[in-house]
């Protein structure tokens, strides 16, 4: 069963930063179908599954493209070694509509970057105590 996912943009995007974006997600493996909806300021994606739209947009920003991002440092509890920083790091970096996550044992914090719109510090909140 496929899944839909939207990707806001910044207002100010132009056609060849659009048409890159088309065609990048057009040619991984997984995704069925893109779309942009101009008056929406918005790409909706329709993956085979959760998983292959984050493999595909986790890689996005490296090739430069214009998608309206945040990016917030959260404290984050009851990590004791490594292995919960792993733990941690791949819970956020998982959700769909982030970025990428940098987790910091010595401190207690994420510091994480996501689309703003796909996804947000309470969804993050509550997929790491589900895990």
């Amino acid at each position: 069963m496929s899944q839909v996912f939207t990707i806001p943009l910044k207002d100010n995007i132009t056609g060849e930063a659009l048409d890159d974006i088309r065609s990048f997600l057009e040619s991984k493996k997984g995704i069925i179908s893109v779309d942009y909806q101009k008056l929406g300021k918005r790409i909706i994606v329709e993956a085979k599954d959760e998983d292959y739209f984050q493999y595909a947009f986790q890689e996005l920003p490296k090739d430069g493209l214009d998608i309206d991002s945040a990016t917030e440092r959260f404290p984050v509890s009851g990590m004791t070694c490594a292995a919960c920083v792993n733990s941690v790091s791949t819970v956020l970096e998982d959700t769909p509509g982030v970025i990428n996550a940098e987790v910091n044992l010595a401190d207690n914090t994420a510091s994480v970057r996501w689309v703003t719109g796909m996804t947000g510090p309470a969804d993050m909140k509550d997929r790491l105590h589900v895990a």
